[in-house]
């Protein structure tokens, strides 16, 4: 094995974000799922290769994996749907044409009749006859039929003449036109007295002095009385306590941490590096027991990054 250090740089890009698997089969199985084009290689942080069942012991929480790029026209064939799976294609057999064989078909003459004119035989028209002409209907001689019920109720009477009416013999003498109406005649005009009957002479008014008096101070006079004592409360100080900003709520509801979801992520490699930096021992540091390369400074345990890039990851 060479002294430098093979890092595989993974794309952030298209990193996925999955549970933390139970087994290093589970975790490869998600990895060929996620990314189907590439080898079910992985590489912790993209330095060691997780590939023995023991490896899944030093996987931690959000952990970086990297995925290897495959040779996608050999793993072509393995990628397959769950149809294609379970309905496999068998290959048909070559289907030969079949020979006419000649046949003898007894032919009949086209009479060129139809089931129309089957159904619908024409018949010929019968003769037509002439109609027999009516005798119109004749009034026979008039005889006395009777009387009917109407005349023998209502007979008629003969009614006098009315006398002309008579003119009174004394002349007609119309009365002299005075051009009164009704108004004129019920609402009579009266007489109205001047004016200046109604005014009295006034007598001038004689000043008086102001006295400056209001009805309120008429009304309200002041008392003299005795000025109560003060209402003010004894003044009892207790003794200063602190103020703990403990709530009933806090007390009957006491806040419990959750557990949180074991997670990893996985990212499909976009370069390999080759550094000149040798394997430390495992006594010299590492992240999970796994041995990463040397560097001139130290390095942040929290940082899970490649040592040739800076993790965005907080």
């Amino acid at each position: 094995m060479s002294d430098g250090v093979a890092v595989h740089i993974g794309d952030p890009q298209r990193r996925v974000t999955v549970a933390f698997p139970g087994s290093i089969a589970e975790l490869k199985a998600i990895a060929q799922r996620k990314f189907p084009s590439y080898q079910p290689k992985l590489y912790q942080h993209g330095i060691r290769e997780l590939h023995h069942p023991s490896h899944i012991k030093h996987v931690e929480h959000d952990d970086i994996i990297v995925v290897p790029p495959g040779d996608f026209e050999k793993l072509l064939p393995l990628m397959q749907t769950t149809h294609q799976d379970h309905f496999v294609k068998h290959p048909l057999p070559d289907r030969q044409p079949r020979k006419a064989e000649p046949r003898e078909l007894d032919t009949t003459p086209f009479d060129g009749n139809t089931s129309y004119n089957m159904d619908y035989v024409r018949h010929p028209l019968g003769d037509r006859h002439q109609p027999r002409q009516q005798k119109r209907w004749e009034p026979g001689p008039r005889q006395p039929i009777g009387e009917s019920i109407y005349s023998t109720h209502y007979p008629w009477r003969d009614v006098l003449p009315r006398a002309p009416a008579k003119m009174p013999d004394t002349a007609y003498t119309p009365s002299p036109f005075d051009a009164t109406t009704s108004y004129a005649m019920d609402y009579v005009p009266y007489k109205m007295r001047p004016k200046s009957a109604g005014k009295k002479k006034q007598e001038p008014l004689k000043p008086s002095p102001f006295e400056g008096v209001s009805t309120y101070n008429v009304d309200f006079t002041g008392k003299q009385g005795q000025r109560p004592a003060a209402g003010r409360p004894v003044q009892d100080l207790q003794p200063y306590v602190k103020f703990d900003g403990t709530s009933e709520y806090k007390k009957e509801y006491v806040e419990k941490e959750l557990a949180r979801m074991r997670i990893v992520h996985l990212e499909p490699e976009i370069e390999l590096r080759h550094t000149g930096v040798p394997y430390t021992t495992k006594g010299g540091g590492g992240v999970g027991g796994i041995p990463m390369p040397r560097s001139g400074g130290s390095r942040d345990r929290s940082s899970r990054s490649t040592p040739s890039r800076t993790s965005s990851r907080r």
